[in-house]
């Protein structure tokens, strides 16, 4: 799905965060965006910023969960020991049930972006 048909469903936070992060990831060449809510959880948008075509929703958060929207996909534990569940996002309105409770952004780098790159391109 495209970019431009999420922005009109989000507040006006969550249209920066997503306008921003895309402009940022299309600068340094990258296709992981984390957008982090007030309570810690990471939606990590799987895209191309070139074409602005979001591949796929993932949740990254730090306990397991049993959603019938979600899909648990992979353990991630970084290099100081925190683990977190990634999630695959099943639901579009979820989705953008998240993306409206976003506060920040950053790109997915280091050994975050290895092994979201690893895991979904394999």
């Amino acid at each position: 799905m495209k970019l431009k048909e999420y922005l009109s469903k989000l507040d006006e936070v969550g249209r920066r965060a997503m306008l921003l992060g895309t402009a940022e990831a299309k600068e340094l060449g990258k296709n992981f965006l984390v957008l982090e809510s007030k309570m810690g959880i990471g939606l990590i948008l799987y895209l191309n910023p070139f074409t602005e075509e979001i591949y796929d929703f993932y949740l990254s958060i730090p306990s397991s969960t049993s959603n019938a929207r979600l899909k648990f996909l992979a353990l991630f534990k970084d290099n100081e020991g925190k683990v977190k569940y990634i999630y695959q996002v099943l639901d579009e309105e979820y989705a953008v049930e998240l993306l409206n409770s976003v506060e920040s952004y950053h790109l997915a780098n280091g050994e975050l972006e290895d092994f979201l790159e690893f895991i979904l391109t394999s």
